[in-house]
């Protein structure tokens, strides 16, 4: 009977050591697996950032190569005046052929080999992506002005074949991708996001690491050279390249830090969504330069520079568009204006009292016309109108009221002055689908008004007879 106590004793023992031990071993792998996946989840928050990154940098590539094809596309003989004129004293940029050959840069001159050496292998990426392409941090002792940063290059297409625009990407932009977006994705207390290029020179940092030098942790630059993940003096840390760039984000921290997180899963929902909102900030901070020139100078490209009025392209865009549009019910007409007497103002009082004389009579259009009629000026003293939803009697009877508005006095510099305008009115007829057909009728009926001193004519579009109108 002792001996059966004894054995009932050993295995309520045994089985008791083997529950407290299976107990400790289970704590032990759920906190080595929980220690793993934390360790794991560092290193993916690492590769998902540097993806978004390579993401934002990618997009800004269309804003880039529409502003150099539109305004960095013409003739080599202007090319020199086109970049001075859209690059500030504090920028650099340089534009090469696809040979490497350099057409034009700020400063200037600068020597084949200098640009080759400022734009390293970004020419060759550029031209073989055919995306935008990111290299090394450039001194500026190498670009010879106050300016340094990693360049970027996109290749676009001109009159003279591709060429190559190279640029340096704004210090502050990076930083404040780094302070916003990179902080939030490494979310570890105490911890440290830096980017940095393809020669450990530090480009953007959480930390105090002076910019352009070599990164300042030396035994974690060493590593990261055969190691992407690991663990150097206490600290883990996990790096993943930034696609299309030879760049690096490096995410660091204590390792209490990382295995110790403190954030939930609604304050994680919280900052991706931030992160998120503060990648979209960024990509607009890179791009924000080249959209403002765009928006500038397209307006500019689309209109008249002295009236503000749209130009002779934008209104025939607008013809052909509502030509497209129309429907039989729709009434369409379009008004051809020549100034009487203009070409006296000028010489009589010279060209800037002719060019105010414009300016007014522009005012006066937009103030006749109705809403949704579009003013434009066809250049020199002419001047057009395009009237939707407008019958031909209405477009008569408006003709008349823009010659009479014309026709009051008007105080130019000083000196009352008085012109005549004549007018030409044509409608589009069943097999009328082109806009310069249109003018060109119209501006016909214009000089039968010139010549028969009548101020207004219509040209009829079923007939093709013109028929002057009568006189105010």
């Amino acid at each position: 009977m002792g001996s059966v106590r004894r054995l009932t004793i050993v295995i309520a023992v045994a089985l008791v050591a083997a529950l407290i031990t299976g107990a400790g071993l289970y704590v032990g792998f759920r906190q080595a697996a929980d220690s793993d996946g934390l360790r794991r989840d560092f290193a993916n928050r690492a590769s998902l950032a540097a993806d978004l990154t390579s993401s934002t940098l990618v997009a800004s590539d269309s804003q880039n190569r529409q502003f150099a094809e539109e305004f960095l596309a013409g003739p080599d003989s202007t090319l020199q005046t086109a970049l001075a004129k859209e690059t500030t004293a504090t920028e650099f940029a340089v534009v090469l052929g696809s040979d490497g050959e350099v057409l034009a840069s700020v400063p200037a001159p600068l020597a084949d080999d200098a640009a080759r050496a400022i734009v390293g292998d970004t020419r060759a990426r550029a031209l073989q992506s055919g995306t935008i392409a990111f290299g090394n941090y450039v001194s500026d002792q190498v670009t010879g002005k106050p300016v340094a940063g990693p360049v970027m290059t996109v290749a676009y297409s001109s009159s003279n074949g591709i060429r190559l625009l190279t640029q340096m990407v704004p210090l502050e932009v990076l930083q404040r991708f780094t302070d916003g977006y990179l902080a939030a994705a490494l979310n570890v207390a105490g911890g440290r996001a830096q980017l940095i290029d393809g020669q450990n020179n530090v480009i953007a940092t959480t930390g105090t690491e002076p910019i352009g030098r070599q990164m300042t942790d030396r035994a974690l630059a060493s590593r990261l050279a055969y190691e992407s993940t690991g663990t150097v003096n206490g600290n883990y840390y996990a790096a993943a390249a930034v696609q299309g760039t030879p760049w690096r984000i490096v995410f660091s921290a204590s390792g209490d830090a990382v295995l110790n997180p403190t954030d939930s899963t609604r304050q994680v929902s919280w900052q991706l969504f931030g992160a998120f909102v503060a990648a979209v900030a960024c990509l607009v901070a890179l791009a924000v330069t080249a959209l403002r020139r765009s928006a500038r100078l397209a307006h500019a490209h689309l209109h008249d520079g002295l009236t503000g009025l749209p130009n002779r392209a934008l209104w025939m865009d607008r013809v052909q568009q509502a030509l497209d549009k129309r429907s039989k019910e729709a009434g369409l007409a379009v008004l051809f204006l020549d100034l009487d007497g203009f070409k006296a103002v000028n010489d009589t009082y010279g060209h800037s009292a002719g060019d105010a004389l414009l300016v007014d009579v522009a005012e006066r259009l937009r103030a006749t016309t109705r809403r949704g009629d579009i003013v434009g000026r066809f250049g020199g003293d002419e001047f057009l109108v395009l009237g939707t939803d407008l019958a031909p009697a209405s477009a008569v009877e408006l003709a008349y009221r823009v010659r009479a508005s014309i026709a009051e006095p008007m105080d130019v510099a000083g000196r009352r002055l008085t012109i005549g305008v004549s007018i030409g009115i044509a409608s589009p007829d069943s097999e009328t689908v082109e806009a310069d057909a249109l003018v060109h009728r119209a501006d016909l009926a214009m000089y039968r008004a010139k010549e028969r001193e009548s101020g207004v004519a219509c040209f009829d579009g079923d007939t093709a007879t013109p028929t002057v109108g009568p006189e105010v």
